[in-house]
């Protein structure tokens, strides 16, 4: 065969090669099931026996907007959730399920916003719901949980997130903590109930200590006691060292600085040391005294920095010694 009727017939061969790729395509393609959900399609039962395409998350889609039913299954082939889209948004009642079946939320939208909640513990009681609710910044919601079905918890805030009113119940329904909340910080009156009264504390509306402040450990005993003005320590405070057992006192300026005479006190009320403080430094002489009362040493500042040696007495001793630390 010459060369000219070689060429002829491999480009024949091409041609109808190319031919039969497309027919068999059209024939795969005229055979195939479609990839649409169809609107009448049942929905799937929980029984856990589905078809592994049947598993896949299942939505009608328009011009790439989830529109309609919709359903996702768990891997066992249990339904997980079904709901309904409108838009690309969640509308309508939602129900989610647990891998055994068991229903654990309902959900209500309305435009994609959500407006009640109810979550399920494995008991099938109540565990939390969500309900619309007016709040003085706007329109919001409250958000309740509960616990063996006693309510441990209730937030109400508003659908931006920035403002909130929280409350903490303890086991009998009291409430023991209670307050606000701020595009994230504490704000206004912050209370929780202690023996024999009620432990208040107070923000401004940028999140900082004002007001009375006191501080207390878990046994009820005072810590910190004092006042704040927008988070500066300002006038009489006080300190104890739960550890030691011991108590300073003394002013702070309106910056915040130390000043005038501040005192350790000893568990016994006596006092361990004493110093004065100019625009928060160490100004004048420093003493420290023994448990019962005497003087134990004393040394000179200036600036806050020490000046010169300490003068350190013996027990019975009146005139005392130099040293240096």
């Amino acid at each position: 065969m010459n060369k000219q009727a070689k060429g002829t017939l491999i480009m024949k061969h091409g041609i109808q090669t190319r031919l039969g790729a497309v027919l068999l395509a059209a024939v795969l393609l005229a055979g195939a099931p479609s990839l649409a959900v169809a609107d009448d399609q049942p929905a799937a039962q929980n029984e856990g026996h589905h078809h592994e395409a049947e598993r896949l998350p299942q939505s009608h889609y328009q011009a790439r907007d989830r529109e309609g039913k919709h359903q996702r299954f768990h891997d066992n082939g249990v339904l997980a959730e079904e709901g309904q889209y409108e838009a690309d948004q969640r509308v309508g009642e939602w129900r989610s399920y647990n891998e055994d079946g068991d229903k654990v939320a309902f959900r209500l939208y309305d435009q994609g916003r959500l407006v009640v909640e109810r979550r399920y513990d494995d008991s099938g009681e109540f565990s939390r719901k969500v309900e619309p609710w007016d709040t003085p910044h706007g329109p919001g919601s409250r958000i309740r949980r509960f616990s063996e079905q006693e309510l441990v918890e209730e937030v109400i805030e508003t659908y931006t997130g920035n403002w909130a009113s929280i409350r903490l119940f303890d086991d009998e329904g009291a409430v023991k903590t209670r307050g606000e909340r701020l595009d994230g910080q504490r704000v206004g009156t912050w209370q929780k109930p202690k023996e024999g009264g009620v432990l208040t504390r107070r923000y401004d509306d940028q999140g900082h200590r004002h007001g009375q402040w006191v501080l207390e450990s878990k046994s009820g005993e005072r810590l910190q006691w004092g006042a704040y003005d927008r988070g500066v320590s300002v006038g009489e405070w006080r300190y104890r060292d739960g550890w030691a057992q011991e108590l300073s006192e003394g002013r702070f300026d309106d910056a915040g600085n130390r000043v005038g005479e501040w005192r350790v006190l000893n568990e016994h009320g006596y006092v361990r040391r004493k110093e004065s403080y100019r625009e928060g430094r160490i100004e004048g002489r420093r003493y420290h005294f023994r448990d019962d009362g005497s003087l134990e040493r004393y040394a000179d500042y200036s600036g806050g920095e020490q000046v010169g040696p300490y003068t350190h007495f013996e027990p019975g001793d009146r005139d005392g010694r130099k040293g240096y630390w």
